[in-house]
C-alpha cells in the first residue's frame, strides 16, 4: 500500500459520525478556530483536539462540538519552565457514541 503524506500536520477522523481534527494547536485561540478550519476546509469540525499549551481544558463551541487542549504525556519540559508554565504529565481518551458525540472523557496522570 502507498502511504501518503500529510502536508498540514494535522489529524482527521470520523469518530461515531463526528468529524475530530487533531492539530499541535498553536492558534491563539482554540475555541475560535474550530469555526475557522470548518469554514476554511468547508467541513463541519464536531471536535478539535489541541496540545500546545500542555493543559486540560474544554471549551463548548455548539452542540456536540468542543475545542478540547490535552496535557502533555512529557510534562515539565524547559520551555514551559522559561514562561513560568507547569502541569502535570498525563493523556486522555475519548469516549464517543453516535447520535451524542464525546459521552465521557478519561484523564489520566502519569506523574
Amino acid at each position: 500500500m502507498e502511504k501518503k503524506e500529510n502536508p498540514t500536520g494535522m489529524a482527521y477522523g470520523n469518530f461515531c459520525g463526528y468529524s475530530c481534527l487533531g492539530i499541535h494547536g498553536e492558534v491563539k485561540n482554540l475555541k475560535e478556530a474550530v469555526n475557522g478550519f470548518s469554514r476554511a476546509y468547508d467541513h463541519p469540525i464536531n471536535y478539535l483536539i489541541g496540545g500546545h499549551v500542555h493543559h486540560l481544558t474544554s471549551e463548548e463551541v455548539g452542540i456536540r462540538s468542543e475545542a478540547l487542549h490535552v496535557r502533555s504525556i512529557i510534562g515539565v519540559d524547559p520551555y514551559g519552565m522559561s514562561l513560568n508554565k507547569a502541569s502535570d504529565a498525563g493523556a486522555s481518551l475519548y469516549i464517543f457514541e453516535s447520535g451524542k458525540g464525546k459521552i465521557c472523557e478519561y484523564s489520566i496522570k502519569l506523574n
